[in-house]
């Protein structure tokens, strides 16, 4: 079987410079660069760590000799073959051995799963502690005390600040119960997650993602024949192999959830009062983000359409489901007169309880039409700056219509489109370095008429 030599990556995008197990109950590192045959490395835009299983061949006994029981770490560090690249270094720790076979006579083929290290770590510890502040202030408090790491943050906040006691959650786990009750004034949720090329964590809601804009000018283009009649580089980095789209237009759930038109009520259990209200997916959300411009003007045409009607009456009137849910109980208050901060969960106004059925909507609705793409790799690894997970990309696809007028548009305007990046399989192989994306949108390009 053929391995990659670090010192020799011709015909490759990459160059692994090492890959270095350690324990601490062994006494040297072994490194494994020359025999690795496959690493594959997992981000998420709802995971705060990466995940990977890396498969090498063991010529030299190691696997017995460092008799792995489940937390040695593995140190991999990556390097793009471009100019002025920088080395991309990241530590994971094996979570389990997948597989040990006999590859030939003289080696086996180990393949391992791993986590990121600060999952590991975090899994060790248990936050049990008062806290005050907004969702990210708590996290940026918890990541640095716990992980010892920094978050970056988008161009918007919690808009709510509470006091609470995270309840017996390790480090990771309380970030996440805290993200999940953020949200922005427009009712826009956060996600928290890890980057491939940075040691910070990222804590982001929708609207900054989306109002970054694209990263590649060039869009990546879907063509069965360009990559092999073209010798422009830039044409060949920018193809899309191949796409899929499943499980889409699901619309049926969404009502079944009352994501589109509902009936809800929170309930004060000690004044025994309720305020109720009800949500409209496009007057309570659709419309303020297209106004606002968070979604994009160059694709206005959201996944959902209130032309949608029963007895002449739109879907979004209709309540489709009434949703009860315990209020505030005011656990904080020292008088009525005096400012008192929130529990988790508690708000002041009713507009502010609406703003996590708006929050729960958008994003049950980005995920509506899922696109995943397979593209070649090299324009994501420089090490420089991150470019996957929640980064947004433009997306080509040829309209399917051979003998179409002269003035059809040359694309597809419903596959088409500025995407954000969910999720991320960077595919590290002997010769050649992929990526799989799962990207998702709001809205689609203006149809062509």
């Amino acid at each position: 079987m053929t391995t990659l030599n670090a010192a020799d990556a011709r015909g490759s995008d990459y160059t692994l410079v090492s890959v270095l197990i350690e324990s601490d109950r062994l006494n040297k590192s072994v490194e494994v660069k020359n025999t690795v045959t496959d690493i594959d490395i997992y981000e998420h835009l709802d995971k705060p760590y990466l995940t990977g299983t890396l498969a090498f061949l063991d010529t030299t006994n190691a696997y017995t000799q460092m008799d792995v029981l489940g937390a040695e770490s593995v140190t991999i560090k990556i390097r793009s073959t471009r100019e002025d690249a920088v080395i991309i270094t990241k530590k994971f720790i094996i979570s389990k051995v997948i597989a040990a076979q006999k590859a030939n006579e003289n080696s086996d083929m180990l393949v391992v799963q791993m986590i990121e290290d600060i999952a590991f770590y975090s899994n060790l510890q248990n936050v049990n502690r008062s806290y005050t502040g907004n969702a990210l202030e708590i996290s940026q408090k918890i990541a640095k005390n716990y992980l010892n790491k920094e978050i970056i943050v988008g161009n918007r906040t919690p808009k709510q600040a509470m006091k609470l006691i995270v309840p017996n959650l390790n480090p990771l786990e309380s970030m996440v119960w805290l993200k999940n009750r953020a949200k922005t004034v427009e009712g826009l949720p956060f996600y928290l997650f890890s980057s491939l090329t940075s040691d910070k964590l990222l804590m982001m809601d929708l609207g900054s993602l989306i109002e970054e804009g694209i990263i590649n000018k060039v869009p990546y283009r879907y063509s069965e024949s360009a990559a092999a009649r073209s010798n422009d580089p830039d044409t060949k980095r920018r193809i899309i192999y191949s796409y899929i789209q499943k499980d889409m237009e699901d619309l049926y759930t969404l009502i079944q959830k009352g994501l589109v038109g509902s009936q809800n009520e929170f309930i004060d259990v000690l004044k025994n009062k309720r305020q109720s209200f009800h949500f409209d997916l496009m007057e309570d959300l659709l419309k303020p983000l297209l106004d606002k411009g968070i979604i994009q003007k160059n694709q206005p045409n959201v996944s959902y359409s209130s032309d949608y009607k029963f007895n002449e009456k739109s879907f979004g009137q209709y309540n489709s489901r009434s949703i009860s849910r315990i209020g505030g109980i005011d656990p904080y208050r020292v008088s009525d007169d005096d400012p008192f901060p929130l529990a988790y969960g508690e708000s002041r106004t009713l507009a502010d309880y609406k703003l996590n059925i708006m929050s729960d909507a958008v994003n049950k609705l980005l995920k509506k039409t899922p696109m995943t793409i397979n593209i070649p790799g090299v324009d994501f690894i420089d090490g420089d700056k991150h470019s996957t997970v929640g980064c947004m990309l433009r997306l080509e696809f040829p309209i399917s219509l051979p003998n179409k007028a002269p003035d059809v548009s040359e694309i597809d305007t419903k596959k088409s489109g500025d995407y954000l990046v969910f999720a991320a399989r960077h595919k590290f192989k002997v010769d050649k370095y992929d990526l799989t994306l799962s990207c998702l949108k709001l809205a689609n390009y203006r149809a062509a008429l």
